[in-house]
């Protein structure tokens, strides 16, 4: 009987979690990196909001609005690069189009 291995250097992994320079990558969505920002920013009052009709086009697709103050505080932010900054994305996460 063939002994099986089970070691993952032994499996080839879907293309989609394969970086271009050959490392492996975990594909996370948008909407889980932004429920990450949020569990973070909470403590300071903030959240990462998903813009939507006219605003989108003066704010951007993403700000982070601060409910004390009643104000946007970080307009035309990126999700994954606010995700790096605050150490919820791993350096070997990717984050995928929904």
């Amino acid at each position: 009987m063939a002994k099986r291995t089970t070691r993952s250097e032994d499996v080839t992994p879907p293309a989609h979690i394969v970086h271009a320079r050959g490392e492996r990558r975990i594909p996370v969505s948008t909407r889980a990196v932004i429920a990450r920002i949020n569990r973070k920013l909470k403590p300071n009052g903030e959240m990462l909001k998903v813009m939507r009709g006219r605003a989108r086009s003066s704010v951007g697709d993403y700000c982070i609005v601060n409910f004390e103050r009643n104000w946007i505080a970080n307009p035309h932010v990126d999700p994954e690069a606010v995700g790096r900054e605050l150490g919820v994305l791993e350096p070997w996460e990717e984050v995928m189009s929904e």
